[in-house]
Formats: C-alpha cells, sequence, structure tokens
C-alpha cells in the first residue's frame, strides 16, 4: 500500500512537471487588429507593430492606409492610426520619442509624444524604390534600400530640423534588408533576395566592426533569406530568421555556433523579429499575427 502510495504521488508529480514545461513551451499569439504586419519594435516596454492595411500585402503598395499599433502585453491597440502618411511600413528605429519608419521610398518621422502632429518625410533617390528598414546609432539613422543594397546615413542630431543634405550612401551590401545595431558601434546587417527571386551567395548575415569604417564582414556563410535579426542584450547572440528555409535561430557572437529552434509551425514570409523579457516577438506576414517564442525553453 505504501508503494501504491508513493507510485501515485510521483505521478501526480510528473504528470504536474510536463504540464509545467508543456505550458511554458507553449507559442502565444497576438491578431487583435492586425492587417498584414511587417515589422516590430520595442519600445518603452512595449511593442509596436507596422501594418500595411491594404488587401493583399503589396509591398510596394501606395494606398496610404499603413498604420501602428502598440501592444501591452494584453491588448494590441491603433497607436498611429491610417492617416495618409504610411502605405507598406516596414523597419522601424527610436530615437528618445521619435519613431523612425521605412516605407517603399521613403522614411517617415512620428513625434510619439504630439501624435497630432503631421509627420516628416525623408524621401529617398528614384532609385530606391524598396526602403526596408532604419537603425539609429547616436545622432545617426541607418536605412537600408533591399533593391539596390545601399544603405544610406542621414544626420538626426535633431529630429525636428533635419537637413536632407546630409543623406548618404555608406556602404553597399547587396540585398541589405535588416539591420540592427548595438552601443559598441556594430552594425549587423541580414541580407535577403528580392521576392520571387532566388538568393545568392551575397545573401548571408554580415557585421561592420567599426562604424567609422565600413567593411562589412560575414557572420553566416549559409545563403538564405535573411528577414530579421536582432541582438540580445547581452551582445552575445544573435537572433535571426531565415525564411528561406524558415528557421529562427541564434547565432552566438563568441563561437559561431548557431542553435536554431524548433519550428511547432511554419512562419509565412516577411517577418521581423524583436526581443522583449526573454521573448521573441516575431511577424507572421501572410497569417497577420504576432508569435510569440521564450527563449528558456530552447
Amino acid at each position: 500500500m505504501k508503494h501504491l502510495r508513493n507510485y501515485t504521488y510521483l505521478s501526480i508529480c510528473l504528470a504536474f512537471f510536463i504540464c509545467l514545461t508543456g505550458c511554458k513551451s507553449e507559442t502565444k499569439s497576438i491578431s487583435e487588429n492586425l492587417r498584414f504586419c511587417e515589422a516590430i519594435l520595442n519600445y518603452n516596454n512595449y511593442i509596436l507593430c507596422a501594418n500595411f492595411g491594404d488587401k493583399h500585402g503589396d509591398t510596394y503598395n501606395q494606398e496610404g492606409k499603413g498604420y501602428i499599433t502598440i501592444y501591452n502585453g494584453k491588448d494590441n491597440s491603433v497607436l498611429i492610426p491610417a492617416d495618409g502618411n504610411l502605405s507598406a511600413p516596414k523597419g522601424m528605429a527610436i530615437k528618445n520619442n521619435y519613431l523612425f519608419i521605412a516605407d517603399v521610398q521613403k522614411v517617415v518621422i512620428y513625434d510619439l509624444e504630439h501624435l497630432s502632429l503631421p509627420p516628416r518625410t525623408i524621401k529617398m533617390p528614384a532609385k530606391e524604390i524598396l526602403v526596408t528598414d532604419v537603425a539609429v546609432m547616436g545622432d545617426v539613422l541607418f536605412i537600408a534600400v533591399v533593391n539596390t543594397g545601399n544603405i544610406y546615413i542621414l544626420d538626426i542630431t535633431d529630429p525636428n530640423n533635419i537637413d536632407e543634405s546630409t543623406l548618404a550612401v555608406y556602404v553597399n551590401i547587396p540585398g541589405a534588408n535588416v539591420m540592427c545595431t548595438t552601443n559598441e558601434y556594430k552594425l549587423y546587417i541580414g541580407s535577403s533576395p528580392l521576392a520571387n527571386k532566388l538568393p545568392i551567395e551575397d545573401n548571408v548575415l554580415y557585421v561592420i566592426d567599426d562604424i567609422m569604417q565600413p567593411m562589412p564582414k560575414k557572420l553566416i556563410h549559409d545563403i538564405g533569406a535573411y528577414t530579421g535579426i536582432v541582438v540580445s542584450p547581452a551582445k552575445q547572440t544573435l537572433y535571426f530568421i531565415d525564411v528561406k528555409h524558415n528557421i529562427i535561430g541564434g547565432l552566438s557572437l563568441k563561437n559561431g555556433k548557431i542553435k536554431k529552434m524548433p519550428m511547432k509551425k511554419h512562419i509565412d514570409h516577411q517577418n521581423k523579429i524583436c526581443l522583449f523579457n526573454r521573448e521573441l516577438y516575431v511577424t507572421d506576414f501572410e497569417n497577420q499575427t504576432v508569435l510569440t517564442f521564450d527563449l528558456d525553453t530552447y
């Protein structure tokens, strides 16, 4: 009888443990107020998400239906409504209270503390037809254009008074698609082919170690379509998405080893990524949702 009680107790404990671990690894999703959500950003413990808002998710559309939502951990509400200034908003970056948004052939800037004010628009040169990401380092804005591979720099010392003549090509990386920066003055870049094009040998992950000398070095030699990257707060891991191979992975910046996360479901094209509270937030463009992955599970 005693052995039976012990067996029953152990069985209950084991079942409880399995339940806990199973619940922890459960992928959560956000879908409220999302329509073709492309980019995502951690801002002051909130999650901002850029939405196209059009009917078909056309990455080149000029319909002016784009908008930005804000997620507080429970509800996802509209922060910047479709005011006609955004069409296919992609990568976002923050300097102080200013939100910089890549959008087709321009960068749109909103003052988050004064959203009643009209945004500022920085138009890109005519050949730069698909601006995909922006990143801030100090008083400099980096702007990635995937169709030409050009990465521009722009002086944003005073976001209220930007001199557009300071816009200049910084470096060229074929397929430059996404970026992230660190306070160590490093710039990480993910390269991707244009839609319906096959990846080429240049479509890998890069780093520029010295921002004053733009000499890109390949971090990963696996050819893919890198649509999202983010560095961990401790700057030990570069998390990335390769939609060509349907991979979410973590690249150790110490030893170069890659850890792939097991995918419980397919994530469709056009994904970005951000990190908050040991969770990765990933946009699933086609399914119009944001998925979260608990890093402590992997």
